[in-house]
């Protein structure tokens, strides 16, 4: 076949991302990646020819849509992709396209924990309640003292009033 290129190697992955289309945000997993393009399971896979936005930990790909299928999808990146930073493994990537690939064939697929990430977000959440809780009543406490400063201040007035009638007297 003439002007056939042969595939570039592609690394498995199990690396979850999101994904921003014109309909907006969604997860994504990145199924298996290469240089110049991944290979996405999502919900709706957007149809062929739309640009999308892939974000994962602190990479971001602009990636075109080559084919798609139900729940899956191949992208095309405008930038070859860093497989090192992708992959986390530090210095090995794959070789050149019709090169064999050196990706280890047995790397082990850690999704993350999800009692990790809730017990994080509980962590989280408490601290903002017991925030907001100082700050309603440090807010309610300045009231108060306002409130008694106003009722003494008026008591003092009218003590003070009455204290320079009697002298003023006969």
């Amino acid at each position: 076949m003439v002007g056939h290129q042969p595939r570039e190697p592609r690394c498995a992955t199990h690396i979850l991302a999101r994904m921003r289309t014109d309909a907006g945000w969604s997860d994504v997993t990145i199924g298996n990646a290469s240089r110049r393009g991944l290979m996405l399971r999502c919900r709706t896979a957007p149809p062929r020819g739309t640009f999308v936005e892939l974000r994962c930990r602190n990479l971001c790909f602009v990636a075109r849509v080559v084919w798609s299928s139900s729940g899956r999808c191949g992208v095309r990146t405008q930038d070859p992709v860093d497989l090192k930073a992708l992959l986390g493994l530090g210095g090995q990537d794959p070789g050149p396209p019709g090169q064999p690939s050196t990706c280890p064939p047995d790397r082990p697929v850690r999704p993350p924990r999800i009692d990790a990430v809730l017990s994080a977000s509980r962590r989280a959440s408490s601290l903002i309640n017991w925030l907001f809780v100082a700050l309603a009543g440090s807010a309610l406490a300045a009231t108060l003292a306002h409130s008694a400063a106003n009722v003494f201040r008026s008591a003092a007035s009218a003590a003070e009033s009455a204290l320079a009638g009697e002298r003023g007297g006969p």
